[in-house]
């Protein structure tokens, strides 16, 4: 995707703005919006909004913003469609073409319950993959009671 803004290979934008360490996000008390801080070559410390295609730095942030411990954590459902879409490349790789082929979308509310509770119940191999997935991720990234 091209973007009218580039990063330099020092992780410092062209406009000067840089995550400095990890990316810590935040939540706007009044709005809502969710960030993440950033830091320009000053010292100066703002928050970048996090929105697709869109630079926007908002500065003098104090009282304003607060810490959001989940925006880097997933739901279950996400999760559980990391797994489909690992699941359909080993099936690609195991010859099973028309498995392959299907699409999150196109299971039924059933179906997508199943798997993300119980995922694919006939092949050791897909099963071991889905529980391998799900013990790396899980619970560090789970958001709690999703």
């Amino acid at each position: 995707m091209d973007s009218d803004f580039k990063e330099a290979s020092d992780g410092i934008h062209e406009d000067g703005w840089f995550v400095q360490g990890a990316k810590r996000f935040m939540r706007n008390n009044e709005t809502g919006d969710l960030g993440y801080c950033v830091m320009n070559r000053a010292g100066e410390e703002g928050v970048m909004l996090d929105r697709p295609n869109q630079r926007i730095v908002q500065t003098n942030i104090r009282g304003k913003w607060s810490d959001e411990p989940n925006a880097q954590k997933m739901h279950m459902p996400q999760l559980a469609r990391i797994c489909f879409a690992a699941d359909k490349q080993l099936c690609t790789a195991m010859g099973d073409f028309k498995r392959a082929k299907r699409d999150w979308a196109s299971l039924s509310d059933t179906e997508r319950f199943l798997w993300t509770h119980t995922g694919p119940q006939n092949s050791t191999v897909r099963y071991a993959l889905w529980t391998a997935i799900r013990d790396a991720l899980l619970p560090e990234t789970l958001v709690e009671g999703s």
